[in-house]
């Protein structure tokens, strides 16, 4: 009796163990599993934006049928493997993470690495291209060297006698040949007759009526087209201005005007006018906190900057223009959106503007001079001082709006300028507001791009998360593809439970009922860099 029990609790342990190791082994094939069903990532999603999302919407659902037989594919183990074998894997989902919930903080966690990606990626490069520009320059600094003693070792006498000789040869050759060879006129005689027997005179005007009919009924199919074209465009757009309401018309008017004052020219502005929508997320109860937030601010800045247009870049063929703009700020029209951006960028310019004006003693002059000329007569230095600091303020937004022109054309300005780099006078900044003139750039500074850098920086964080999500899926969708964020997937809960056949069935039986043979395990796993 007490053999048998001492036996029968090494099979128990035995089976335990082994039960034990068939876990870990089927915790690694359901690994596997979802490893494979993430490869099946969006293409468009990656191809356009580098973002790796199972998209269930492109799939048709079945994720648990698929993880089941994934497992069970990889179940089959190789001979001399029996022990870890499983059979009749059940696999069901838990809990789905998509894009859009908690706010959009799977969709930033996926940015954030992908940038972290390219980073490295471009540092690696970075390091790589110095490391051939340091090899390059000792190569250099080693032809210079061979040249230089080269240079000290050569006889230059004999070196100078040489081609003098070669000279005089080459001289002499010439000169026999002039008188050894008469003038060739054959060419000029050819020339002649080509004109004679370049054909009939039916060339003259038979093609030549023929192209101008071609040309003629070419012109008259395209001025058909254009009037078959345009006159359900006219339609549309007379139907569209009169279903606008007036206080929409008041508002793209005012926007209009803030345009053409900051700017001067408007020609080429987009006039997009449709607000992108995505899918509510569900709340995991995850939140936005945790992390290093600065780091994946900057990280998600640059992304945006990477992967989405703005005014100053090569814009889509179609639909939203300035993407930037809208993820700054969340308008329903480019216009709208672009106003808003040169009116921060102008805020900022007039601070740094203002800096300058009152550092400098030439420019800080004028605004006192004008302010004594127009209260001087008061008396009050109080008032005099009031009307120097308004002075410099209104100066200072004239040049800021010079500078936004000068920006929006892609050039480069100081963020503090002196002296030389001012554009205005106080005298003067008005007219050349009004009259349309921009900013002297000059090869230092920052761009728009680094505005854009900026505002991003300082940009609320759900907000920049989920209009960047808005502006990506309005662009997949524009390219008429099946694609919403409230179908993407960044990762998944699963259980999968299995069934074990006992190795020692005949010893564990009297200890270990059948229910128990019967093992749950439960993952969460993503796929992403």
């Amino acid at each position: 009796m007490v053999f048998l029990l001492l036996a029968g609790l090494i099979g128990v342990m035995l089976e335990r163990a082994h039960q034990s190791a068939v876990r870990v082994n089927a915790g690694l094939s359901i690994r596997s599993a979802l490893g494979s069903l993430f490869s099946e990532y969006d293409a468009d999603l990656y191809g356009e934006y580098g973002l790796l999302f199972y998209n269930e919407e492109l799939s048709g659902g079945y994720e648990e049928a698929k993880l089941a037989a994934y497992m069970a594919a990889a179940s089959l183990s190789p001979s001399g493997a029996d022990l870890l074998r499983y059979h009749d894997p059940y696999v069901w989902v838990n809990d789905r993470y998509y894009a859009v919930d908690d706010h959009g903080i799977f969709f930033e966690r996926e940015v954030v690495e992908l940038m972290k990606v390219l980073e490295v990626t471009s540092l690696a490069n970075e390091l790589t291209h110095f490391s051939t520009l340091l090899d390059n320059a000792n190569s250099a600094k080693d032809y210079l060297d061979d040249a230089d003693s080269e240079y000290e070792n050569t006889d230059w006498k004999e070196v100078f006698a040489e081609e003098e000789s070669l000279e005089a040869e080459e001289s002499s050759s010439q000169e026999s040949t002039l008188e050894t060879y008469p003038a060739d006129t054959s060419t000029s005689a050819e020339e002649e007759s080509l004109p004679e027997s370049s054909g009939t005179g039916e060339e003259s005007t038979g093609p030549g009526d023929t192209q101008q009919e071609s040309t003629e009924n070419a012109s008259g199919e395209s001025t058909t087209e254009e009037e078959t074209t345009s006159e359900p465009d006219k339609a549309q757009k007379v139907e569209d201005e009169v279903n606008k309401s007036i206080i929409a018309q008041v508002k793209e008017l005012l926007t209009d005007v803030g345009l053409t004052f900051y700017l001067g020219d408007t020609e080429g502005i987009s006039g997009t006018d449709k607000e992108p929508t995505l899918s509510p997320g569900e709340n995991h109860g995850i939140g936005m906190g945790g992390g290093d937030t600065l780091l994946n601010s900057v990280l998600f800045g640059e992304y945006i900057l990477r992967y989405l247009s703005y005014y100053t870049v090569d814009k889509h063929a179609s639909g939203m223009q300035y993407e930037v703009e809208y993820v700054l700020w969340g308008h329903d029209s480019d216009k709208a959106n672009l106003l808003a951006t040169v009116a921060a960028i102008s805020g900022v310019r007039t601070a740094f503007n203002s800096v300058t004006i009152l550092a400098n003693p030439q420019l800080y002059e004028q605004a006192k001079e004008k302010a004594v000329a127009m209260v001087g007569w008061t008396g009050n230095a109080l008032i005099i001082k009031l009307i120097e600091l308004m002075l410099v303020a209104a100066w200072a937004y004239c040049e800021s709006i010079l500078d936004v022109r000068a920006l929006c054309k892609g050039e480069k300005l100081p963020i503090v300028k002196s002296a030389d780099e001012w554009t205005t006078t106080l005298g003067e900044c008005v007219s050349k507001v009004l009259s349309g003139e921009a900013a002297e750039s000059g090869d230092r500074g920052i761009d728009y791009k680094a505005y854009l850098r900026i505002l991003l920086f300082l940009e609320n964080r759900e907000d920049k998360i989920m209009r960047t999500m808005q502006a990506i899926e309005w662009d997949m969708k524009r390219r008429d593809v099946v694609f919403s964020f409230g179908s993407c997937i960044y990762a998944m809960e699963v259980t999968a439970r299995i069934k074990v056949e006992p190795v020692f069935s005949a010893l564990t039986g009297l200890f270990v009922n059948d229910n128990e043979l019967d093992n749950r395990i439960k993952i969460r796993w993503s796929h992403t860099y």
